[in-house]
């Protein structure tokens, strides 16, 4: 995260090259000044869609989200703990698959718990401070589902993998946005 330091520094830093305009080699002409301005106020401000509750599809429900989350973080933790385990131990060499699928667990159990930990903090609005976090959590488990080979695992370890998919399943349509109309 920039600070307010590094901001004024950037900011002075630019002030000072644009003031060199009568240098040849750093003349700026104004429309460049204005893009660059442009670009720092779009820089700042972000380029951020507004998150309103009416864009979603189902009323959120703040306690099962946590809840669900913290059971996603215990079945990370447990599926990472045994998958890692099971690579250890397997008869074969880990194909790069397997540990990927390793390090999405890994991201998966690390990510997760920050859904709670978003919706917790901002009662007010919590599908909207806690969507980026979902959103975080769901490319995660797409890539895990892409990774993902049960073959690889001890059928306890896939029914631990499998149990995590369920539940972040159960969290996804809370974040479903609604279908735009199209006239």
């Amino acid at each position: 995260m920039l600070n307010i330091l590094s901001i004024s520094k950037f900011l002075f830093e630019l002030r000072q090259c644009l003031n060199r305009t009568r240098e040849p080699k750093l003349w700026v002409s104004s429309r460049q000044k204005w893009g660059v301005a442009l670009t720092m106020v779009l820089l700042f401000a972000g380029c951020k869609t507004p998150c309103h509750e009416e864009n979603f599809s189902i009323p959120f429900d703040a306690p099962k989200i946590v809840r669900l989350s913290h059971e996603s973080y215990k079945a990370a933790w447990d599926a990472e703990y045994w998958a890692l385990y099971d690579l250890r131990t397997a008869a074969f060499h880990p194909l790069r698959l397997d540990r990927q699928t390793l390090v999405f667990l890994r991201r998966l159990r690390w990510q997760v718990a920050w859904i709670a930990r978003d919706v917790e903090k901002h009662p007010a609005s919590p599908r909207c401070s806690s969507k980026s976090a979902y959103d975080i959590v769901a490319f995660d488990e797409k890539m895990l589902k892409l990774r993902y080979q049960p073959a690889s695992f001890t059928p306890s370890t896939d029914l631990k993998i499998e149990k995590l998919l369920n539940l972040l399943d159960e969290i996804a349509p809370y974040y479903e946005m609604k279908k735009p109309l199209i006239r």
